[in-house]
């Protein structure tokens, strides 16, 4: 199975929307651009661990760096907090964990 980037995205994107609802108008541009970025890292891991150039560990690593960025980008808005950008990027990833889980053959979300 190969993950579709612009599908993660998308899904994410709509999980993130749910958590930052207050937020959303002044957040979208970033939130977008967030859930992308979040998106092609998933699909960069996918692609590095079925070509065994990376362990689960480092694909741990990986996504933990992406979701270090994500949320220091997020928390550049005035208003987020730490809490409520953790659950949107707890709530993005988890829409799409199925799926990433499957493709790479482990869990990592």
């Amino acid at each position: 199975m190969s993950l579709n980037a612009s599908q993660l995205a998308s899904d994410a994107l709509a999980a993130m929307q749910k958590v930052l609802a207050a937020q959303w108008p002044s957040i979208l541009a970033l939130a977008t651009s967030q859930a992308q970025k979040l998106a092609l890292t998933l699909v960069d891991i996918e692609q590095m661990v079925q070509a065994k150039q990376i362990d689960s560990d480092t694909a741990a690593d990986l996504l933990d760096s992406q979701r270090r960025a994500t949320t220091a980008v997020l928390l550049c808005i005035r208003g987020m907090d730490q809490i409520v950008v953790e659950q949107a990027i707890n709530a993005a990833l988890a829409v799409v964990a199925s799926a990433v889980n499957t493709a790479i053959g482990f869990p990592l979300l």
